[in-house]
């Protein structure tokens, strides 16, 4: 993953790869952008030696243990690297208590590191130039183009071949009293498709516009959005029972084989062989077992993650129409991709439409996106929860864009 990574430079790209190539995370499911960076970022990975110790004493981070203790051989140990808070749910009642678990990452300087017992896979060197290389990467697209101060370059994608498309300034030419410019596939030029551009000024102000009418946590559409979402991953995430079951049989089997093999030591030669047989068949059941716990402990790991995102985005959807009212374009930037995934735009009946997919909410492949989720309808705009679902809100269609 860390040399695909070096060689492409995307997160998106790079999940897309190790899917191909057959790789999957621990509990089976695809690489997404998410677990992917989980795993670049993840210092465990990192050779402890004087580099990676230097880095961490640079960045403030609590580094223990002496440096004669860096060996270059084995991994780090980082803790407090996030925060954990349970808290009651706004719909919670006595009857039906409902519980949200968040885990929030916290700065390097509250870190705490040391050095593990476990070997380091991925030198320091390499995994310090893979931070600087994510870093880059979020400060690239944290920021308004630097001509024509284009608030979403690198978040709206062809509907056709799916590429990013790109900020292309119009010399000399104003909308609104801002430089025009427009956004274009970078595969129209080179006629390898025919998706054409869009005018940037008019979609950077319909999408400020659209995000600004989310401001409202007693809409319909705020909680068709969010609020249904965080139900569904709570659900998802309702596995306790199964998990309390799952547990009790490894208990009984780690048991049950611990007898069966007491009883080999007082049986004769001819009852063993069948002893010995039980005791494979329950090994098999059991090591399956722990896979199963295993996998349904990722699963609570990662909806705790998936909540975590939701609420972020329910209260940056809430302050946004705020904070973005005479914003600076910097400001608009950050805010604007806080909470915004991808955007596409998409052409039916010689009309343009805008699909804008919220963080928190997205799936993360959008293979078929066109063929499931549909257009949207006339006087329509759509804020996808999936590339099955569009929630749909009654605002004004984007006009000539």
């Amino acid at each position: 993953m860390y040399e695909l990574f070096r060689t492409n430079r995307s997160i998106q790209t790079t999940a897309k790869q190790m899917n191909r190539e057959g790789y999957r995370t621990p509990s089976g499911a695809e690489f997404n952008t998410s677990t992917t960076r989980l795993v670049l970022k993840n210092p465990i990975y990192c050779t402890a030696d004087q580099r990676s110790y230097d880095y961490f004493i640079n960045h403030d981070g609590n580094v223990f243990g002496d440096l004669s203790e860096f060996d270059s051989q084995h991994g780090l140990s980082v803790y407090n690297k996030t925060e954990q808070e349970k808290y009651e749910d706004s719909d919670s009642t006595f009857i039906s208590p409902k519980f949200i678990q968040t885990v929030e990452s916290k700065p390097i300087s509250e870190w705490i590191i040391a050095v593990g017992k476990h070997e380091g896979f991925i030198p320091s060197d390499q995994w310090i130039e893979i931070q600087e290389l994510l870093n880059a990467i979020a400060e690239k697209y944290n920021r308004p183009h630097r001509k024509t101060n284009a608030l979403l370059a690198g978040l709206v994608h062809c509907p056709i071949c799916g590429k990013r498309l790109n900020v292309v300034s119009e010399s000399n030419r104003w909308t609104n009293g801002k430089p025009r410019f427009k956004y274009v596939c970078p595969g129209y030029r080179r006629k390898t498709c025919n998706f054409k551009a869009v005018d940037g000024v008019r979609l950077d102000e319909f999408i400020v516009q659209q995000l600004s009418d989310l401001s409202d946590e007693d809409s319909e559409h705020f909680r068709g959005i969010l609020e249904i979402k965080v139900e569904e991953v709570l659900e998802q995430s309702n596995s306790a029972q199964e998990y309390t079951l799952l547990k009790k049989k490894k208990e009984k089997l780690q048991a049950d084989i611990i007898a069966q093999t007491k009883n080999m030591r007082e049986v004769n030669e001819s009852i063993r062989c069948y002893l010995q047989e039980d005791i494979q068949n329950m090994s098999v059941e059991l090591r399956e077992t722990e896979r199963l716990l295993f996998r349904l402990d990722e699963n609570r790991k990662n909806s705790m993650v998936a909540i975590r995102d939701l609420e972020q985005t329910k209260e940056r959807l809430l302050s946004f129409a705020e904070y973005a009212k005479d914003a600076q374009p910097e400001v608009l930037v950050t805010l604007i991709r806080s909470i915004v995934e991808r955007i596409y735009i998409v052409d039916k009946d010689d009309e343009r439409y805008c699909h804008i997919f919220i963080k928190g909410c997205t799936g993360e492949d959008y293979t078929g996106f066109f063929q499931t989720a549909g257009y949207i309808e006339q006087n329509t705009t759509s804020a996808c929860d999936s590339e099955q679902d569009c929630i749909r809100t009654k605002v004004q269609k984007i006009s000539n864009i």
